[in-house]
């Protein structure tokens, strides 16, 4: 089983605010070569 670990930071503000990082995260993992998975995002 294939496990990555990524780290991507965001510039915010104080505000609450919604981001769409969905590039970004796809981005991240078509690097990892990984075919079938889950993606867990938290912060």
């Amino acid at each position: 089983m294939a496990i990555s670990h990524q780290i991507l930071e965001l510039p915010t503000d104080d505000s609450i605010g919604i981001y769409d990082v969905t590039a970004k995260i796809q981005a991240l993992v078509d690097a990892t070569q990984i075919q079938a998975g889950q993606v867990l995002v938290f912060s």
